[in-house]
Parts: structure tokens; sequence; C-alpha cells
């Protein structure tokens, strides 16, 4: 048998398989390892990249610029270590106060009551079923003025008003020489009637009637309305007689009262001028009436401006806004007003056709 010397040995033959496979095996492991570190880098790198506090990650990116066509552009290079400018948060807003309302039903018959019913030739008084909206000025007076008999009544809104107008005067005079003349508060229709005879049978009926109301007709009736006069030493004075009182007529409105029948007004109140005559209307509208020189039956048809669903009248005296409107009498037997919750009102007849209502509040606080 020839023996080939020039072919491998099967042991060399196996060294060489053997190192064969261990370069194979290394080179496996040394790409499996190249990748794993890729990997590991390519991660790594997108958490830095999509840090908070990374200026430059995806999350942060600010858009370029807007630059407006014509416009100057801005060259000036945009400094890298400049903190971007901090965020004014919006201011908190309060919410507007959601006004709540009451519903007050007036009958039909509430026309005829209140502070600013209208007593004239042509709207006569409807008396009510009682009295117990006066109270007898004797025992309820203040010491600002003097009364011309124990019997005299007012209505008491308009007493307790008429006391603090008084004192004020007294205050500022020292002179308590005020008479409230006998009869010349509150008068029954038999009382007026008796008054109005008297004059009649003094004067004629044409002469009574500029003085005199019919019975029915008198603001008397309401207890609302007075006359005053000055008394004293012993004698009975008009408030003309000393410039002294020119106080009451150009005080008395801040406390309610309105010269009921100034000299310029007897072609519409239909009486002669009363220079002693005073109304209770209440503080706004006695305010106002005076600053615009308006009767009450001018007032009252002003008024018909003022409606619940457009613009009412603002009224301000003594740190008090006062806001009123109009209400038509509805053709039912009640009409229904809504009035805002928390806020004092009143709500008036005015003896012909409707309701004035009055709010009132601090000035500091009104809002329309």
């Amino acid at each position: 048998m020839n023996q080939n010397y020039n072919s491998p040995s099967p042991r060399r033959v196996n060294e060489r398989l053997r190192r064969r496979r261990r370069r194979t095996a290394a080179i496996v492991i040394f790409l499996l390892a190249a990748v794993l570190v890729a990997l590991l880098a390519v991660y790594v790198g997108l958490l830095i990249r999509n840090r908070p506090d990374n200026p430059n990650g995806d999350s942060q990116t600010t858009p370029a610029p807007t630059v407006t066509e014509g416009a100057p552009a801005d060259t000036t290079a945009p400094d890298d270590t400049t903190a971007a400018p901090e965020t004014t948060a919006a201011p908190e807003t309060t919410a507007a106060p959601v006004i709540t309302y009451t519903t007050i039903n007036m009958t039909r018959d509430a026309i005829t009551q209140g502070d600013l019913v209208l007593v004239n030739a042509s709207f006569p008084y409807t008396f009510p079923a009682n009295e117990k909206h006066l109270t007898t000025i004797y025992g309820n007076k203040s010491r600002g003025y003097q009364i011309g008999s124990a019997q005299d009544k007012l209505d008491t809104d308009a007493l307790a008003a008429w006391n603090k107008a008084a004192d004020a005067f007294l205050a500022e005079t020292g002179d308590g020489s005020l008479l409230l003349t006998n009869n010349g508060g509150y008068r029954s229709r038999e009382a007026q009637e008796t008054l109005y005879q008297k004059r009649v049978a003094s004067v004629g009926e044409a002469e009574a009637a500029k003085y005199v109301a019919l019975p029915g007709n008198s603001e008397h009736h309401t207890g609302l309305a007075f006359d005053l006069a000055v008394y004293r030493d012993g004698k009975t004075y008009t408030l003309g007689s000393d410039e002294l009182y020119n106080w009451i007529p150009q005080n008395l409105p801040r406390y309610g009262f309105v010269l009921r029948y100034p000299a310029d007004k007897v072609n519409i109140t239909g009486i002669s001028y009363e220079e002693w005559h005073f109304r209770y209307v209440g503080i706004p509208h006695a305010v106002y009436m005076t600053e615009n020189n308006l009767c009450l039956e001018e007032y009252l048809n002003t008024l018909r401006a003022y409606q619940a669903d457009g613009q009412h009248l603002s009224v301000t005296s003594d740190g008090v806004e006062y806001e009123i409107w109009y209400v038509p009498v509805a053709e039912g037997d009640v009409t229904p007003i809504a009035v805002p919750n928390g806020v004092t009102y009143s709500i008036s007849g005015n003896n012909m056709d409707g309701f004035v209502v009055t709010l009132s509040r601090p000035a500091a606080d009104a809002q329309q």
C-alpha cells in the first residue's frame, strides 16, 4: 500500500476544523456584542433627549418665529444662555353674584294705598277698612314742634319722618315755634265735610274750592299731609312771616316731604298756592320732585317711562341709592311684581293705574 505523504493527517484536519469553529464563534460573539452596545447607546440617547430639562428635547421644541411680510427682520442672534421669559398666569375672575327674586302679588285694590297715592278732584281717596296706619300725634311727638289738638293723627311713617325733620330744625335754629295746626293732619270724610261747608258759607263755593278739597278728595284723608304754622307769644303766624322758616321747604325733601301745592303748579293741582301744606311721599321721590320742580301729578306721569323691563329711575340722597320703577296694574285681580331678594323695598299704589316700586341700598354697594 502506497502512502501519500502530501495529504494532511487526520489529526491536522481536526485541528484546523477546531480553529475555524473558534474563529466563527468569536466573530458571532463580537457581532452580537456590537449590536447590544449600539442598541444600548440608542436607548440612552433617547432618554437623554427626552428629559424635561433638556431645552432641545422634542417636548420642548419652540417653533420658529413668524416674520410678517414687510416688517424689519430681527438680525440679532439668539442668546442660548438666556432663560425663557416667565409666563404670567391669567388673573382669576370672580363670577357675578346670582340675583334671585321674590314675586309679590298685589291685589287690584292695593293701588289705592301707599305713600304715593294721588288724591285730587279727579282721583278720590278710598278709605281703608280701619285706621291701623294712623298714630295719634299727642304722646308720640318730638320736642321740635307744637300741636293744635290732642286728637290729631298722622300716618305712622309720616309722623316718624316729621319728628326727625322738626328736631333737625330745632337743633339748627333753636326755634321751637312750629305748629301743626288744629285739624291739620288726618281728616275723616265728616271732618272734611264740616270744613268745606264752613268755607263755602264764608266765601262762597267757587272761592272755597280754591283751597278746600271736596269731601273724599282731600289729601288729608290719607294721613300723609299736614298744615304748618308758627305759634309764638300767643299768636299764630304763617311760615312766610320770617326768613328763618325758609328752612322748612328747603330741607323737608331730605325727610320725604314736598310742598304739595306750589304757586307755579296751580293749573295742574287745581289748588291755589299753599305755603303751609306739606305731603309725605318718601325720601327719593321728594328729592327728585323738588330738584326737578315737579308736583305729584307730574312726577307720577314721569314714572310711567321707567318700567320693570327697561331703565329704572335712580336717585341718591344722604348716602343711600334708590331704584324706582312703575308697574301698570294687570288686567286680572292680581299684579305680580318681582323684587330682588336681600334688598329693602316698598310698593305703593298711585291711586290711578298702577304701582311704584322703590328699592334702597347703600350707595357704595349699589349695582344696576
